[in-house]
């Protein structure tokens, strides 16, 4: 399973939270994938849940909540749980326990489902796979991002010409999801 996805804060100032819900996909049974700033740290969380007590999750240890586009994605191979932040591997941890939150109903983009915890900034395009993408495939993401902002298209700027506009405008847009 793979998630991508830009991101910009409105602030350089951590959140003062307990998260700020980036996208969160949701199965039956309370199973989870999501992507979240965490508390006044400004550190990202690339979590799996089984609506249980289990979850895995690889954490970045660097604050990004910077107020600078930075492209998250979240990558669970079947024993790995990892994070890249700006083309780059930022953390790992082994699979061990969540067993589900693979096969998931819904996408919600900028807050929890619920509309609670939503994130205060911008968000580009979100992917989500049920593969697990390759690191080639990231940094060419990565790259391709980075190219747009460098001739001043910035990949967060498609989200204020559609429906989906800055994250506080609209918390926990919801979309199915479809293989």
């Amino acid at each position: 399973v793979s998630i991508s996805v830009w991101v910009k804060s409105t602030s350089a100032t951590n959140p003062t939270g307990i998260i700020e819900d980036v996208v969160d996909l949701r199965g039956n049974g309370g199973d989870f994938i999501n992507l979240a700033f965490i508390q006044t740290t400004g550190i990202i969380k690339f979590s799996r849940g089984d609506g249980a007590a289990s979850s895995d999750e690889a954490a970045s240890a660097t604050d990004f909540y910077d107020a600078k586009p930075h492209f998250l994605v979240g990558v669970f191979t079947g024993t790995l749980t990892n994070l890249y932040v700006d083309g780059k591997l930022c953390a790992t941890d082994a699979t061990v326990g969540a067993t589900g939150g693979i096969d998931t109903d819904s996408l919600a983009v900028g807050a929890f489902p619920t509309g609670t915890y939503p994130f205060n900034g911008l968000i580009g395009p979100v992917s989500y796979g049920k593969r697990a993408l390759a690191v080639a495939e990231i940094e060419a993401e990565y790259a391709a991002g980075l190219a747009s902002l460098n001739s001043s298209i910035d990949p967060l700027d498609a989200l204020s010409r559609t429906s989906v506009k800055a994250v506080t405008a609209i918390p926990g847009w919801v979309a199915t999801v479809e293989d």
